[in-house]
């Protein structure tokens, strides 16, 4: 009989100590459990622990500490967000006003090219009305003077003869480079 009283009480007794240790966790199981979670930034899944271990331990200070840091994180996280919305968008007008300035500027440089190039086609027209002009007198006063002709042709034969003689030039050094043997 005394061994049936033993035995039911060991039984029950190790009932317990089962139901116990797998119904429940200790303090230093949900600080554990709620740190790591935080650690690795699973935000949510940390404050559903924290709310169950607060709900069995109210008052221990770990899980407090813990669960007052994740509260001053999220004030700061939320001015930030605004903050980086602010800067965002200020960022985005920027960018607009940038874009328009390059825009109005690309547009003044093709103006000013438009311009550069409309006063050189005026200038080029300028000269060719000055050479028709020119040639012009010198038809309508008759024929070349000998000794214009005699110019012209002057002029012609010393620009024959200077590019002949930057030819030879080039030949001659051509010549001189010797160029070693190729094995």
């Amino acid at each position: 009989m005394w061994f049936k009283s033993i035995l039911f009480k060991a039984i029950v007794i190790l009932t317990l100590c089962i139901c116990n240790s797998a119904y429940s966790q200790t303090v230093n199981d949900y600080f554990h459990t709620a740190s790591q979670l935080y650690i690795f930034d699973k935000i949510p899944e940390c404050k559903q622990t924290i709310a169950e271990a607060l709900s069995k331990y109210p008052n221990d200070p770990k899980l407090n500490a813990l669960k007052n840091k994740i509260k001053e994180e999220d004030k700061m996280k939320k001015p930030n967000k605004k903050n980086n919305q602010n800067n965002k968008d200020q960022e985005n007008k920027n960018k607009k006003e940038n874009k328009d300035n390059k825009d109005k500027n690309q547009d003044k440089n093709q103006d000013q090219k438009n311009k550069n190039m409309n006063q050189q086609d005026q200038n080029q027209d300028q000269n060719q009305d000055q050479n028709q002009d020119k040639n012009q007198q010198k038809q309508q006063s008759g024929k070349l003077t000998k000794d214009a002709a005699k110019r012209m042709l002057e002029v012609v034969q010393n620009d024959e003869n200077s590019t002949q003689q930057k030819l030879e030039k080039e030949k001659a050094v051509a010549k001189k480079v010797k160029r070693g043997q190729d094995w």
